[in-house]
């Protein structure tokens, strides 16, 4: 069986209440982080519908019914907003925006590179992208340590990630001081596990 609901013929804002319903039948999937159940039934449809990524993921593996999901590159927390946005919007009588509660600008950073970089949910980005903007424009000082640090794990191609001239000497100077961390805690590592004799 193959589910070819799509976005970009048919986004969701633009579903009837009933479209967004009938999103719901059909087979589910559980998805797994780190050897943990995050959520159990999702509809496959309306995960193909919302996230190119699921629509990828599901259509190359349609027999699967659980997918383990790497906790390098995703975070529980995001996964969980992103699949609680996808379930409730095939629920509610009149779709609600992708957002985060605890409203903070690296959370918001966080859960934005998520759902438009990681899961390809860029039609339900917009609005969030939007207010980031806004932010990022009446933000008259230097954003703090932990916004750049979300903003340089964006793609340089996104508008979030260009909105400073800036962002790539700050990434390099990350990228550096996560080097000179790990090399810093191999050492550490290497004398615990073979000590000098004196």
């Amino acid at each position: 069986m193959t589910f070819t609901a799509s976005l970009d013929n048919n986004p969701l804002r633009q579903l009837t209440k009933n479209g967004r319903r009938a999103l719901r039948l059909g087979p589910t999937f559980d998805v797994v982080i780190d050897k943990r159940m995050i959520a159990k039934e999702i509809p496959k449809r309306a995960a193909m519908a919302i996230s190119k990524v699921f629509n990828e993921m599901l259509t190359k593996h349609q027999r699967y019914t659980t997918f383990m999901l790497n906790d390098y590159e995703v975070s529980k927390d995001w996964v969980f907003i992103i699949i609680d946005f996808i379930i409730g919007n095939v629920k509610v009588n009149n779709t609600f925006a992708l957002r985060n509660k605890e409203k903070t600008f690296p959370q918001e950073v966080a859960l934005y590179r998520h759902a438009v970089h990681q899961f390809g949910m860029e039609h339900h980005a917009g609005a969030m992208r939007a207010t980031l903007l806004g932010c990022l424009n009446k933000d008259i000082h230097m954003p703090t340590n932990a916004s750049l640090d979300e903003l340089v794990t964006l793609p340089d191609t996104d508008p979030l990630y260009n909105f400073y001239l800036a962002m790539k000497d700050w990434k390099k100077e990350r990228e550096a001081r996560k080097a000179n961390q790990r090399e810093v805690q191999r050492q550490a590592d290497f004398e615990r596990n073979f000590p000098t004799l004196k």
